[in-house]
């Protein structure tokens, strides 16, 4: 039978039970021994509503504790003594579990794209899962996968509270902050009893999975540390940049070419396969027209509503005109960017608002200034993006008007008086010389 976990108030029970037990080390032939049944606990994966689920797996390995808890009686309540969890525990595969023969104590779970997600507020309220903002119900949403734990192999031959011992191998998958507590532990409650005979019989009557190292007290319940399992977080940012053209010689519909390239400078373990969405505000199709230097085939990149990071660890191409925008979502905390814009003849400027400096892993880090080759790129870089952010690249083209053209001095209105007044002197001219011919 598969049993979830459940303090309870088993230790309430139990210290009446020990206390009519025969020792640990006394009696053992009084009882015919009994096997434990399985127990399922959770590891969580919990982010933003706007966050993508990551591809990536989780580590686990479980031992009974290292050395007995002797009982103290001079506590007030007294402590009760717990037990070494016997040899033969495992874990068994199940949905997003994977285990081996050759470490049956060792299991890995493993989210992706394809994992199930459940919102905030639809969370159940007896679950341990940490939220970053647990007053606010609707910005975050969690994943689960659940790990069983095989005791069918697992002897008991005397009364007494056992423990096991279950650890979290941190992980340093980009974006991923481990659980603050990599260690819980597992009570298994076994209960003197007698049968219809009046024997004594062992009962095996609950579990109880907490993050607490101290044994339980006699008739005192204490939910204070109880787990119902590992919570894992995954952060991430979003960049958003935008085009802007100035200048009186600046095309407003001239198409500019940008190129993100999403870098892992610290090379975090990552999936290429995690998905970064794309909004904004962009020609899906843009065509090709006077003044933009590439073809139709070549911006057909633009249509896109999600990328790869092995997309954009290559560096992915953009077409932008004035005015439109570009925002990658669910950039794994950690990482960093190069955009880099062609600006051809235009004088190109970038201002940032978000995350303003580079270099700031670990340190203050310095302000970001973009590197501009004349006529060629423009560059926005960070090594370690903080915060959502937004990069502003401006276009000006601005200058006099050549020698020799003719400009307008009173707007259309100047030159329709020009004009007229050119046809007025034709006419006042040819009916001159038609008065002079006669």
């Amino acid at each position: 039978m598969n049993r979830k976990i459940a303090a309870g108030a088993a230790v309430l029970v139990l210290a009446a039970s020990m206390a009519m037990a025969a020792p640990v080390s006394a009696a053992a032939e009084t009882y015919a021994p009994i096997y434990g049944t399985t127990v399922t606990f959770d590891k969580y994966l919990v982010m933003d509503n706007t966050s993508n689920m990551p591809n990536t797996s989780f580590t686990f390995t479980v031992e009974p504790i290292s050395r007995r808890i002797a009982a103290n009686p001079k506590l007030d309540p007294p402590s009760l003594a717990v037990e070494k969890g016997p040899n033969g525990i495992k874990f068994a595969a199940g949905e997003g579990v994977t285990t081996t023969s050759s470490a049956p104590r060792r299991a890995t779970a493993t989210f992706s794209g394809d994992t199930a997600v459940t919102a905030e507020k639809d969370a159940d309220p007896k679950k341990t899962i940490a939220f970053a903002t647990p007053d606010n119900k609707t910005d975050e949403k969690f994943a689960t996968v659940t790990l069983t734990l095989d005791l069918t192999g697992v002897k008991f031959t005397q009364p007494g509270i056992y423990r096991y011992k279950i650890t979290e191998i941190p992980t340093e998958y980009a974006g991923i902050t481990n659980d603050a507590t990599l260690d819980r532990y597992l009570d298994v409650y076994v209960f003197d009893d007698l049968d219809e005979n009046d024997n004594d019989i062992l009962v095996l009557t609950g579990y109880g999975l907490h993050t607490g190292t101290d044994a339980p007290r006699e008739g005192q319940k204490d939910d204070s540390k109880k787990s119902s399992g590992f919570t894992n977080r995954y952060d991430a940012n979003s960049l958003r940049f935008e085009k802007k053209v100035t200048g009186n010689r600046g095309s407003r519909d001239k198409y500019f070419k940008f190129t993100v390239q999403l870098t892992d400078p610290d090379s975090l373990p990552l999936s290429d396969s995690d998905v970064i969405t794309v909004s904004g505000d962009w020609d899906r199709h843009p065509e090709q027209h006077f003044g933009t230097a590439y073809t139709t085939e070549e911006m057909a990149s633009n249509d896109v509503s999600q990328l790869t990071y092995g997309d954009l660890k290559n560096g992915y191409d953009f077409y932008l005109q004035d005015g439109q925008t570009i925002e990658l979502s669910s950039i794994h905390k950690g990482l960093g960017y190069v955009l880099t814009e062609v600006q051809e003849d235009y004088t190109p400027a970038a201002a940032l608002t978000g995350d303003r400096k580079t270099g700031d892993n670990s340190g203050e880090g310095e302000l970001i200034t973009a590197a501009v080759e004349a006529g060629e790129t423009c560059i926005v870089s960070d090594t370690f993006l903080k915060t959502d952010t937004q990069i502003r690249i401006t276009n000006d083209n601005s200058g006099d008007i050549p020698t020799g053209v003719i400009t307008t001095v009173a707007g259309s209105a100047g030159i329709a008086v020009i004009g007229l007044a050119g046809i007025a002197a034709g006419v006042l001219f040819l009916k001159k010389k038609h008065g002079e011919d006669e």
